[in-house]
């Protein structure tokens, strides 16, 4: 489930976007479910076909002054259903020309699959970002196949387990 002002925003390699209104959703290669983990559809397990480019991303509707703590992390549990074929970019935007990208694969071809890990990652590595005019804190992308399932994603003071120099 999404927090207001955020919205999950599904979108495929023509930038057609889908926002989920039901528990399952579909946008070119990418797919949707709600799923429960601790309680009723509080997770969101998203599949890549890998046929073309497509991400999951968290959206506002209209650019939001995003307080970030000290020594904050881009927070987030992930299980990785099935490990991607390709490269996978998880990224925050605050517009066409604002935004930074983080290549996560390695990490997550790391994971034992259908284990869930807390994934802590620096904020270092979104350091172009304005999180005075945020559009996006999360977006994950991929043109490979990748199967994950998303929890509690947040931004807060933690120590990194991914770090950016």
């Amino acid at each position: 489930r999404s927090i207001d002002p955020w919205q999950l925003t599904l979108e495929d390699d023509l930038h057609n976007r889908t926002v989920p209104s039901s528990s399952v959703a579909t946008q070119g290669a990418i797919s949707y479910r709600a799923v429960d983990r601790l309680v009723q559809e509080d997770s969101a397990q998203l599949q890549w076909s890998g046929k073309a480019p497509a991400s999951a991303a968290f959206v506002a509707k209209q650019r939001v002054d995003y307080a970030v703590p000290e020594q904050a992390a881009l927070v987030f549990d992930i299980k990785v259903d099935e490990a991607p074929t390709a490269d996978v970019k998880l990224g925050m935007s605050c517009g066409s020309d604002c935004g930074a990208e983080k290549s996560i694969a390695n990490e997550l071809k790391k994971f034992t699959a259908g284990q869930w890990q807390t994934v802590a990652i620096s904020m270092n590595c979104f350091s172009k970002v304005k999180t005075d005019m945020l559009l996006s804190p999360f977006a994950l992308s991929t043109s490979g196949e990748l199967g994950v399932t998303l929890h509690h994603v947040r931004n807060e003071s933690a120590k990194a387990t991914v770090s950016c120099q």
